[in-house]
């Protein structure tokens, strides 16, 4: 398995931190939070999120926006 890189937060960038850090910044019930939850459920919360953390934060952000 390849290791997950580090966000600016010092946490590693797995599915995990991620579901976490846009629960913080949308809630539950956020489409962002719902797409996480099925990604986690294929692929395990443990998986690495290797793009880039401004790219991943935008699309995340954007899929609440709508």
């Amino acid at each position: 398995m390849v290791s997950a890189p580090v966000l600016s937060t010092g946490q590693p960038s797995t599915l995990a931190v991620w579901r976490e850090l846009m629960t913080e910044l949308a809630g539950n019930h956020g489409r962002a939070v719902a797409y996480l939850d099925r990604k986690i459920a294929e692929q395990g919360a443990d998986q690495p999120v290797l793009a880039d953390e401004s790219q991943v934060l935008m699309l995340l952000v954007a899929m609440d926006q709508r």
